[in-house]
């Protein structure tokens, strides 16, 4: 079987200003509304579960109850999220506040009596109801460096009744005009009767800048097999120096979506399938950040919309390919 793609590729990436929800949330901090990493990004074996927003490397900035609720429980921690702080709000979903210096005096009173008792300093305290109620826009703690951190700043999260983590960004408006940036492609052959332009070895493709919203690449692919494709990608947003990862992706062969990946929420439990979703092979020949468009495991995320798990085309035609991405 012998598969030609056209010389082709057109990568469509919308952006605009958002904003969704009526839970009318308000900023978690007063730290600043720079972000330095996004939900849904690749972490050390999981996916991170919220947002980061950057405190410039100092501690003691205040944190906010987003809206009304209670504090329902505190974890202290030398690993981990360290300090955190979990607030139950009334429609539901739970706001979670990791990496903190202190939480109220009153709260901190409390935890170091428990600490004392217990003669430890790792605890996890759960309150009822009525026992720390707030009002959106209380001081609730204040933003630190604790736990398994690589420098000072908020990990906030917003989590559904069920404990998943939600996309924080369905809940506020942040000003994005920047589409994000594709780098290169990887064909990639799946089994030992898979040849890449002859080759039975991942091979990489730059791509090629048309405008500021689409690339291509000058040549045609010969596939022989069944094969995958990863896409090297990230986005950027308004005002802010970071790279950050993608919201959404569509392939399509032949204009036929094949796959959809999209980050709105997920399961602690799919942590592991970050080993699937991205392509850590891809670093032995590049050391971009690459999006699987297929998989090899019937294992998909809650991210994943596909019932295409590898691509084969029966065919000796050309076939022409087309990736959209989407930042929120």
């Amino acid at each position: 079987m012998n598969i030609l793609f056209s010389n082709y590729i057109l990568l469509l990436f919308i952006s605009s200003t958002f904003v969704f929800g009526e839970h009318d949330y308000i900023w978690p901090t007063n730290a600043s509304n720079t972000v330095t990493a996004v939900f849904g990004e690749s972490r050390t074996r999981r996916y991170h579960a919220g947002i980061d927003v950057r405190t410039f490397g100092n501690i003691g900035h205040e944190i906010y109850a987003i809206n009304d609720g209670y504090i329902s429980s505190i974890k202290v921690n030398t690993k981990g999220y360290g300090k955190t702080l979990y607030l139950k709000l009334n429609d539901g979903n739970v706001a979670v506040y990791a990496h903190l210096d202190n939480f109220t005096d009153e709260i901190n009173n409390i935890i170091y009596n428990i600490q004392q008792k217990t003669n430890s300093y790792n605890l996890i305290q759960h309150f009822k109801k009525n026992e720390f109620p707030v009002k959106k826009g209380n001081i609730i703690g204040y933003t630190g460096d604790t736990g398994t951190i690589s420098g000072a700043h908020l990990h906030f999260e917003i989590r559904d009744e069920n404990n998943a983590p939600l996309n924080p960004f369905k809940f506020y408006k942040i000003k994005d005009n920047l589409k994000p940036i594709a780098k290169n492609i990887i064909f990639i052959p799946l089994d030992n009767n898979s040849y890449i332009n002859g080759h039975n070895s991942m091979q990489k493709i730059p791509l090629i800048s048309t405008n500021n919203h689409e690339y291509t690449f000058n040549d045609t692919i010969n596939i022989n097999g069944e094969f995958g494709v990863a896409l090297e990608v990230y986005d950027k947003i308004d005002g802010q120096p970071f790279q950050y990862g993608i919201y959404e992706i569509n392939f399509l062969i032949d204009n036929v979506v094949k796959f959809n990946t999209k980050f709105n929420n997920y399961d602690f439990i799919e942590n592991h399938l970050v080993l699937l979703e991205r392509n850590y092979n891809s670093k032995i020949i590049s050391t971009g950040n690459f999006y699987n468009l297929f998989s090899e495991s019937d294992k998909n995320s809650s991210f994943i919309n596909t019932t295409n798990l590898k691509y084969s085309i029966k065919d000796n035609e050309y076939d022409s390919i087309k990736i959209d991405v989407y930042d929120y």
